[in-house]
């Protein structure tokens, strides 16, 4: 019988082996946890060692795509309008008008002379275009001009017409074309009388 306190040769055996097998285990779990991270490098860093792409973040927006070129047709119609904008304006500064006037219905007014006349102005042959379109433009003065709007009451505008800034449109509307090469359409000259707007070229000569 073996004495208390003291370990026998069979336990010591045994104290031994369960050593070896907790060390050995630990050999395995240290092995597996060093093979998880390797692994999880590896998937960070996609193939060739190169960073693997990343999903995108939620709510983050993509790259805007640049916008397309205008068509030279239509690059080229926008800068005659410009222009004949441009070499109609003083025609009507030079009566006591202004031009470009911001409304408070945010549109812009293209002339305009107080108690006199309303001018939209369109770079435009109107029986090349579709009938339409050409309605359209009187449709579009009748509603974004009308005698309901006023001139915002801004430095600009009191600098181009004084105190009528502020003040509600009034005048007699005018769609300003160029000089017509053939005859307004009747539908359109029909429209503009409806509205009770004159068609009149850059040269005075009205079409109704």
């Amino acid at each position: 019988m073996a004495r208390p306190g003291k370990s026998t040769g069979k336990g010591k055996v045994a104290g031994a082996a369960a050593k070896g097998v907790m060390k050995a285990l630990d050999g395995v779990l240290e092995d597996g946890k060093k093979l998880a991270d390797d692994a999880v490098d590896a998937a960070r860093r996609g193939r060739g060692g190169k960073p693997a792409a990343t999903a995108p973040v939620s709510g983050a927006q993509a790259p805007k795509k640049p916008k397309k070129p205008l068509p030279p047709e239509v690059l080229e119609n926008f800068n005659r309008g410009n222009q004949f904008n441009k070499d109609r304006e003083p025609y009507y500064t030079a009566r006591g008008g202004g031009n470009e006037l911001t409304l408070d219905n945010g549109k812009r007014v293209d002339s305009y002379i107080p108690d006199e006349e309303i001018v939209s102005r369109k770079h435009t042959q109107l029986d090349k275009v579709k009938e339409e379109t050409a309605v359209g433009y009187l449709r579009e003065l009748d509603s974004k001009y009308s005698t309901d709007a006023t001139v915002k009451d801004t430095e600009h505008a009191r600098s181009q017409i004084g105190d009528a800034a502020g003040k509600k449109l009034s005048g007699d509307p005018i769609l300003e074309v160029p000089p017509q090469d053939d005859p307004v359409p009747p539908a359109v000259i029909s429209a503009a009388d409806d509205l009770g707007i004159t068609i009149r070229d850059s040269n005075g000569h009205s079409y109704n």
